[in-house]
């Protein structure tokens, strides 16, 4: 397989070579602004306006373009203000202010109109279009986009990078021969002009129309060729781009060693640039084929992956407050209040996702330093108790009212630790928007559980699980906050919702957050699972159990799909490959996941077990209510069957109609 290390080092010397050359050409850049920088005069601002496109900080340039609208004004100078309006607005599209973009496009198209310049029309409306296409606002961007047309004026060359936008909004709007008929047309263009990076753009778009209709042999013919001209260009990032898109389209044709292999080779190019969203989305592909695989190495690039993607998280806050920082400088005295607000209120959007992850890790670590609190709040009350009874000659009632105080403490501590696992856990009533009939029958023996149940929305998938940790209680309660944020971590930073993948990950996971230490402190918890992915797309349910199955009901007959007989975690002494089934719906089919702690309760007339076959029985029996009277007859017949005995596990059933 394609080792990253090997071909890395042959591209060093070449992007070295470039840096001498971009200083120099910053140095030119900062030389003509400061010569000009004053705008006393027409010449000055027009001299200054090219020189800005060369500077790199938005808001120095934001500073100086203010400066020049204010001069153009006093010259009345009607080309120098459009120029500077439209650079305002590019500046503001830089920095993704879109609303400000599109209100300084529309002031330099008033102007344009005065001067009658027919180029910066085209342009402001080409570019209010593209604003509207990333916004998903599709029939003002087509609007926009046919006036820019307008502009061009029947011109081939002025309709190049309007057709290539027509071409992409054509395929999100799902009109696909309108899309090809426009990426075709600006490729014809292409030829004419002989532009070899225009012809690797245009067939990289065209290719993407065939990824989007699920033609994957057209889709990398296409990319081949876009590849192709990317290479006689050099053009290092591009290249890298077109190995990680065919590695892409590999890993939808299910070929995950080609898959790996273009989107390694698509890294080195991407990283030697240190194009960051390149690398991301290359790592992720890879990260997918190697899951699929099974290889070992993907643990590792796991890691890779989920710190590359941590960096990226933490420069976007930092890019949004630069960006709000500038918006602040620029605005009017008045408004400074408001656009504080505002600022606060985008920082703390963009945070969300940052401080959800350290907010789980938290939880999970302060869920176990609150299980050892507890236990070691055990230990010190009946040390203290023993130590009390020797040396001390108190009264029984004295004794009492002390135990009676500990209990308290206690039961208050674990009924704190209950909120934070009820934290880390989905909202049920969640469930229930996701899928109109269901239900989740929950109850713990303790009052915290070794049982959790979990589910998360994808795409086109909802993946959702039944999940028994060892023991129940605290101890079980402190397992179960290892595998839910195993669940988390895996499942939310690849998107990657194949049951048997995922607990394949999952397993490997687990196992190393309890196996630390030496071999006499290794622990044999674990977890038995049964993980489900239910496609609304295709109407299929994929799953894979660890030591739970699944019960499907149809036609009236129960069909049984049993798990794979090893837990999730405790080194068993075997290789465990999990495997699943993907099961095609049909109207009206219901399907069952649970613990074992419902067939596991003893009770009935002989104290017996619950077992499979009368749950299954019992399942049968209910189909034709609706499920929340499906979930009250459970509970009364769980409880019946009970009756005097005491709970034995903890108790989980989850239930879904389609």
């Amino acid at each position: 397989m394609l080792k990253y290390s090997n071909i890395k080092s042959l591209l060093v010397l070449f992007f070295l070579f470039l840096s001498d050359s971009i200083y120099c050409a910053q140095s030119k850049t900062d030389s003509i602004i400061k010569a000009n920088k004053a705008c006393e005069n027409i010449e000055q601002i027009d001299a200054l306006y090219p020189a800005l496109y060369g500077l790199d900080s938005p808001g120095k340039r934001l500073d100086y373009i203010n400066l020049g609208i204010q001069k153009s004004r006093q010259l009345e100078y009607v080309k120098g203000l459009m120029q500077m309006q439209y650079l305002k607005a590019t500046t503001y599209n830089e920095i993704e202010s879109y609303d400000d973009a599109i209100l300084y496009f529309q002031k330099a198209v008033k102007n344009a109109e005065v001067l009658q310049d027919s180029g910066y029309l085209r342009f402001c409306y080409m570019n209010i279009g593209v604003i509207n296409l990333n916004i998903e606002n599709y029939e003002q961007a087509k609007k926009d986009f046919f006036v820019s047309l307008k502009y061009a004026n029947n011109s081939y060359t002025k309709s190049i990078g309007i057709y290539n936008y027509l071409g992409t909004l054509y395929k999100e709007l799902g009109i696909f021969d309108s899309s090809f008929y426009y990426h075709n047309k600006n490729l014809k263009l292409k030829e004419i002009e002989n532009d070899t990076l225009g012809f690797a753009r245009s067939f990289n778009n065209i290719a993407l129309v065939y990824k989007h209709i699920g033609d994957y042999k057209k889709a990398l013919e296409y990319l081949n060729k876009s590849l192709k001209f990317k290479k006689k260009m050099n053009a290092t990032k591009g290249i890298g781009g077109s190995y990680i898109n065919i590695g892409s389209i590999y890993l939808l044709l299910e070929d995950y060693h080609k898959a790996y292999e273009y989107a390694s080779l698509g890294l080195i190019y991407t990283d030697s640039v240190k194009a960051k969203n390149f690398t991301l989305n290359g790592s992720k592909t890879a990260l997918k084929a190697l899951l699929k695989i099974k290889s070992e190495e993907a643990s590792d690039l796991f890691e890779l992956y989920d710190s590359l993607n941590t960096r990226l998280n933490g420069e976007e806050i930092r890019n949004n407050i630069e960006t709000n920082q500038i918006k602040f400088d620029v605005a009017n005295k008045d408004q400074q209040l408001e656009l504080e607000k505002a600022k606060a209120n985008q920082l703390s959007q963009s945070l969300i996702v940052k401080e959800e992850k350290a907010k789980r890790l938290g939880l999970i670590i302060f869920a176990g330093i609150i299980g050892v609190v507890v236990l070691i709040i055990f230990l010190f009350i009946v040390y203290k108790n023993f130590k009390k009874k020797k040396a001390l000659s108190m009264s029984l009632e004295d004794k009492n009212l002390l135990i009676e105080q500990k209990n308290k403490d206690i039961t208050d501590s674990i009924n704190y630790a209950k909120k934070i696992q009820n934290s880390i856990m989905p909202d049920i009533n969640e469930f229930g928007n996701l899928f109109q009939d269901s239900l989740i029958y929950y109850k713990p023996k303790d009052i915290v559980s070794g049982d959790f149940y979990w589910f998360e929305y994808f795409d086109n998938s909802i993946v959702f699980a039944a999940a028994d940790c060892t023991g129940h209680g605290v101890p079980g309660a402190m397992m179960s906050v290892v595998c839910v944020g195993a669940l988390n971590h895996f499942t939310k930073k690849t998107d990657v919702t194949d049951p048997e993948t995922a607990l394949h990950f999952i397993d490997k996971e687990v196992n190393r957050s309890t196996n630390g230490g030496s071999n006499q402190e290794r622990m044999a918890d674990g977890m038995d699972i049964a993980l489900c992915a239910y496609n609304k797309d295709n109407n299929t349910l994929q799953f894979s159990g660890a030591n739970r199955p699944l019960i499907l009901i149809r036609d009236k007959e129960a069909i049984v799909y049993k798990g794979n007989k090893f837990p999730i975690g405790q080194d068993i002494g075997i290789e465990k490959d999990f495997t699943g089934t993907t099961i095609q719906l049909q109207k009206d089919d219901a399907f069952y996941v649970f613990t074992d702690g419902i067939v596991d309760q003893f009770g009935g007339e002989k104290g017996k077990k619950l077992l499979f076959r009368r749950l299954k029985v019992f399942l049968l029996s209910i189909q034709s209510l609706s499920f929340s009277d499906q979930k009250e007859k459970i509970d009364v017949y769980f409880n019946q069957w009970k009756g005097e005995e005491e709970q034995v596990d903890d108790v989980l059933l989850i239930g879904v109609k389609v």
